[in-house]
């Protein structure tokens, strides 16, 4: 799944983008190997450990409920009423 900023709303990035993908799990069945991509251009010049520091705390905050969340519930599949199904092409 694919995801971009909304250019409609007020925010401090210029630019926002990034994915999650998934797949089997080459050795443990009925397991899956979640993966998280994100590209962020911020406005203005911005120096590097800031940068560093903005990326890794927005990983952990987009990633750490991961793990807790689906083993809770291993075969739960996911509630799709929240998502508007125009903006996107596949899910």
């Amino acid at each position: 799944m694919t995801w971009r900023l909304d250019y409609d709303k007020k925010s401090d990035f210029d630019d926002v983008s990034g994915h999650w993908h998934l797949e089997d799990h080459p050795t443990k069945p009925d397991c899956t190997r979640v993966f998280y991509a994100c590209d962020i251009k911020l406005k203005g010049s911005v120096p590097g450990p800031v940068v560093n520091f903005v990326s890794k705390s927005a990983l952990k905050a987009a990633t750490g409920w991961v793990k807790k969340e689906s083993e809770k519930n291993p075969k739960a599949q996911p509630n799709r009423s929240f998502v508007d199904q125009s903006k996107i092409s596949e899910l």
